[in-house]
């Protein structure tokens, strides 16, 4: 049995439960997460989870977690490096030094607006080991950093091929020699199992009409915000569906008008519609291991993933478009482990429709007719549940896979 021993920097990304799958494998020695201090309060749903399901043990003897406080100067720096594109500082954040042990491999994740990138290039420098890394959210917009991750890494870890042509268009580089496919955002396998066993019955059941959440962080009501775009704004997919009798309940902790909002308005036209009945404004959901909240998302027969990407955007921010066709979406995910049928306008985001097509789970409508028909269907007899899930158990061995 080989034992492996991981250095794991950047972005926890949430929820942090899933890592404990990594740590539950027998080739895992030892793990030891590097982030910086506000990350902190991500890695509860760790040890939350960890007590739920009594693995307390594993992550006592396989874990340790080192929170960074970046001072002003720091996260100026840090801004910076992201700015710029630079990994000229990367060591005034990162003391390398501080982390020296032997350690089998490097492994940086996850995303393009924490920094990360231009870690690459100093930490296979400094630690003279392999470096792998994980990767999801990205645009289609030249980087220096983001071009040095791609070249310095070791191993490439995308959710799906299609990032290949992505970046292959964008940089001319041909990665297929180093990347493998999984989605660093699959749930813990033990959180999945004990969501797919809660015995819920769906708001359908009571009054014969579909109802269709949206699950999302923010909802905005402006469609022209900057780094999103439309895809936060879902005024126009709950008028269509209030329109075709469908409804429509809103689990978000904000709803402002764009990113650079400070506070809720309170003449905004989701409050507006939410006061004609049409439109219901939930709490918050918090899901994790062990959470009633499970329960309640459970209770729902359809969820929208995104708003249809328009063609306009195409002219309007053309990396975020690029960008959109080929995302996978968080929610989808809880979505999928709770049985909630993803909802998709055909057309509008090609990877997600292929996913659905593949997979036989979700609903991709061609017109307003289309969806209500399909959402009616929904109705007719129990609904199955989806099986052919995969976790981060999944992702664990691509990740220390040829080690």
């Amino acid at each position: 049995m080989i034992h492996i021993r991981i250095l794991r920097m950047g972005y926890g990304g949430f929820p942090t439960s899933k890592f404990l799958d990594l740590l539950e494998l027998d080739e895992i020695e030892k793990v030891s997460f590097v982030a910086t201090k506000y990350e902190e309060k991500l890695f509860e749903d760790l040890h939350r989870a960890a007590k739920f399901f009594g693995k307390e043990d594993i992550v006592k003897q396989k874990a340790d977690f080192n929170f960074l406080d970046l001072n002003l100067p720091k996260k100026l720096i840090n801004r910076f490096n992201r700015k710029f594109s630079t990994d000229l500082f990367v060591s005034k954040i990162y003391n390398f030094k501080d982390f020296k042990d032997n350690y089998d491999f490097v492994w940086i994740g996850d995303n393009d607006f924490d920094g990360s990138n231009s870690m690459i290039k100093k930490a296979k420098n400094f630690f003279q080991k392999p470096v792998f890394r994980s990767y999801k959210e990205t645009r289609f917009r030249e980087s220096k950093s983001e071009k040095n991750m791609l070249v310095y890494s070791d191993k490439l870890i995308f959710p799906h091929e299609e990032y290949l042509n992505f970046f292959s268009e964008l940089y001319q580089l041909d990665l297929s020699n180093k990347s493998y496919f999984a989605d660093l955002d699959w749930r813990y396998s033990k959180t999945i199992e004990w969501v797919k066993n809660l015995e819920v019955k769906k708001l359908s059941y009571f009054d014969n009409t579909p109802h269709v959440v949206i699950l999302t962080g923010v909802a905005f009501w402006d469609p022209s915000e900057k780094r999103s775009g439309n895809r936060y704004y879902y005024l126009d997919i709950i008028n269509d569906l209030i329109k075709i009798g469908a409804k429509v309940h809103l689990h978000t902790f904000k709803i402002i008008k764009n990113r650079e909002s400070k506070q809720i308005d309170e003449n905004n036209p989701y409050l507006e519609l939410a006061k004609t009945g049409k439109l219901i404004i939930e709490k918050p959901l918090n899901l994790y291991a062990g959470s009633k909240d499970y329960s309640i998302l459970k209770r729902y027969d359809a969820g929208i993933l995104h708003p249809k990407i328009y063609e306009e955007l195409k002219q309007t921010n053309y990396p975020l478009y690029k960008f959109q066709q080929i995302n996978i979406p968080n929610r989808f995910y809880e979505y999928e482990i709770t049985d909630v049928v993803p909802l998709l306008e055909k057309n509008s985001a090609y990877y997600m429709e292929q996913l659905i097509n593949q997979k036989g789970f979700g609903i991709v409508y061609s017109d307003l007719e289309d969806l209500k028909n399909k959402l009616w269907k929904l109705l007719d007899g129990p609904q199955e549940k989806f099986s052919n899930i995969k976790t981060f158990e999944d992702f664990s061995k691509v990740l220390i896979q040829e080690m």
